[in-house]
């Protein structure tokens, strides 16, 4: 197999005119921040400044961060395919690598470690996959042709957020 492009990424409207960004990129390091980078600039015009953005960006960094650690085998190219389309009120992500399967084929759990106990026992990873699931919803992961392939939601409105109430005529 060969290297996978280092980044490439693109972006527009989907044939459902939703608002679609795409990117490519091999499991390294820097072709992840980068990718990540031109993904979180594509999407900009759609989430400001505000907690969905924060929240977009924590998510999608630690899945990809995952995918290098964990998927990426050093003696064999990975690539990766990172997919966001917006929605109204939301984001629909979805992540796909061809490096190894998640253990046991699923997903981790999504507890976070006990930080009971003495500082020095306390754990050092651990986090991500609990941080994931509670900031995503719909969150789902298959194998697939040799590929993973996760998919998430991601709110866009604060929780609790209603429509302005109409004003009687």
């Amino acid at each position: 197999m060969s290297a996978p492009p280092r980044v490439q990424a693109s972006g527009g409207p989907s044939r459902t005119g939703d608002r679609r960004v795409v990117a490519r990129c091999a499991a390294r390091p820097a072709d992840v921040r980068t990718a990540l980078g031109r993904v979180m600039a594509g999407l900009a015009p759609q989430l400001g400044d505000g907690a969905g953005r924060t929240a977009t960006e924590l998510v999608l960094a630690e899945v990809l961060n995952n995918v290098v650690e964990h998927a990426h085998a050093s003696d064999a190219p990975c690539a990766i395919r990172v997919e966001v389309r917006v929605r109204e009120g939301r984001l629909d992500l979805s992540v796909s690598d061809d490096g190894r399967p998640m253990p046991g084929g699923r997903l981790p759990a999504g507890q976070f470690p006990s930080l009971a106990g003495p500082k020095a026992t306390l754990p050092e990873g651990g986090f991500g996959w609990p941080l994931i699931h509670s900031l995503a919803r719909d969150v789902r992961y298959r194998r697939r042709y040799g590929r993973n392939e996760l998919r998430l939601a991601l709110c866009l409105k604060a929780p609790g957020a209603t429509t302005a109430p109409k004003t009687p005529q």
